[in-house]
């Protein structure tokens, strides 16, 4: 038995709370009609109307205090808060099957307070669902009955009023049907609008997205237009203005060389540059296409640390390998490890000090559980900051250190992400004590 009635009591609970959410939006309407009507309706009927009857000031005004204190619900204490389940269902109570059953009791021969009844159990029906409506409506009539009974007069003047109440029902469930319906559109209404709502905002945030990734590919182009802009007018200004002094004066041998060298250069920078654009359009989206054979890859270094020394007989680049990584071979495209280790000794010979030396290291490691053999290509330049690390190696991007025209276009690294990637291995920047480190870690495919 006990059981039966915790589990009533806790859906009776649960249909309170559901009542009191779906009324809350409505607390100040409601409020305002306790207030103004119930003791505005009193003074009307002294003063204007003049009917027959029993009335009772203290209880409309205890019905206008009700609406008071709906109208200033947002005030309420936490502690108030907390049973505004039951205070709206007791308003309820009281102000509508209560109050218009006890002055139907009253005046029972009054057509108008057998409207009143009727329009007082309609509107009931719009504030909770029909079990609680039964559970109130019953209530009342009861309770009021009974006070009626204990303090006015007995029992028996009263034995027309069931079949009063019973000419009530058809039209109370037709209004409780209609009730639950308005309801039920209601929460419909009320889920579509939330739809909505959610959909819009996402609509919105699409929209701002959609407007950072515009503004953030105009900005691109500009980049990479002013880059293009620079790298190619300014060997192809270097080589107009050389070859017009070449073909219009006389110079001494040593002048004469002098000019072919820069002459040479402006050239190599040009094809560089066309070089790195060309490879990034031609693997654009996928994979480089490389000609893999195996191959040792320190001679391939080598060759490429030789060839700068060469080039730039005032740097010193510092080798440290073990005998036993001379001899390792991978599965590799040669021309593109050439390239590789290109430019990124390019990088570190163009942005750090000439007296300072630039290492290359070689060492056995291991890339996703698989033998790998790595290589670590240490400057003491400038360095990069924290937060652009992870940048470099995008095309057109270069570190707020280097933006010095000192050479950098934000090319030559995106092009070697692109050549490690389709040998399956990994390029990292890491920062160093001074300058960086770019390392570059190749599987042992063979």
């Amino acid at each position: 038995m006990m059981k039966h009635c915790r589990h009533l009591i806790r859906i009776l609970n649960e249909r309170a709370l559901d009542n009191t959410y779906k009324a809350r939006p409505h607390f100040y309407l409601l409020g305002l009609f306790l207030l103004i009507l119930y003791p505005g309706f009193y003074f009307f009927n002294q003063y204007v109307a003049h009917p027959t009857g029993y009335d009772s000031l203290p209880m409309r005004m205890s019905v206008a205090v009700c609406g008071v204190l709906l109208l200033v619900e947002p005030y309420w204490p936490a502690l108030l808060k907390k049973h505004t389940p039951f205070i709206l269902h007791a308003i309820l109570l009281y102000a509508f099957p209560f109050f218009f059953s006890y002055m139907l009791v009253l005046n029972a021969d009054s057509t108008i307070w057998q409207i009143n009844e009727l329009i007082g159990l309609i509107l009931l029906a719009f504030f909770v669902d029909w079990v609680t409506y039964l559970l109130l409506a019953l209530t009342g009539i009861v309770a009021a009955w009974y006070c009626a009974h204990l303090f006015h007069i007995s029992l028996q003047d009263l034995s027309h009023l069931p079949g009063t109440f019973l000419s009530y029902a058809p039209l109370l469930v037709y209004f409780l049907l209609f009730a639950r319906q308005q309801r039920s559109i209601a929460e419909e209404s009320a889920d579509f609008y939330q739809a909505m709502k959610l959909a819009n905002h996402d609509l919105e945030q699409r929209v701002a997205k959609s407007h950072l990734l515009l503004e953030e590919s105009q900005s691109i182009k500009e980049t990479i237009l002013n880059n293009m802009s620079h790298e190619i007018r300014t060997p192809a200004h270097g080589i107009i203005t050389i070859t017009d002094a070449l073909l219009e004066g006389a110079f001494d041998p040593k002048q004469h060389t002098y000019l072919l060298q820069q002459l040479r250069q402006n050239v190599q920078r040009l094809y560089r540059f066309m070089s790195h654009l060309l490879d990034l359009s031609a693997c654009w989206g996928k994979t480089m296409q490389l000609n893999e054979a195996p191959h040792c890859l320190y001679p391939l270094a080598h060759e490429v640390i030789v060839a700068a020394c060469s080039m730039y007989p005032e740097r010193v680049i510092m080798e440290e390998i073990t005998p036993a990584l001379q001899e390792t071979a991978i599965l590799c495209d040669p021309e593109r490890i050439r390239q590789l280790y290109t430019n990124v000794l390019s990088n570190a010979l163009n942005f750090a000090p000439k007296e300072l030396p630039i290492k290359v290291r070689f060492f056995s490691t291991t890339l996703h559980d698989q033998p790998a053999i790595g290589c670590d290509v240490i400057d003491q330049g400038v360095g990069i900051p924290d937060s652009e690390h992870a940048h470099i190696f995008e095309p057109f991007v270069e570190s707020s250190r280097t933006k010095t025209k000192a050479g950098g276009r934000g090319l030559g690294l995106a092009v070697c992400k692109k050549i490690v990637e389709a040998h399956q291995g990994s390029i990292v920047s890491l920062p160093s004590e001074k300058g960086v480190i770019i390392r570059i870690i190749l599987p042992l495919r063979t």
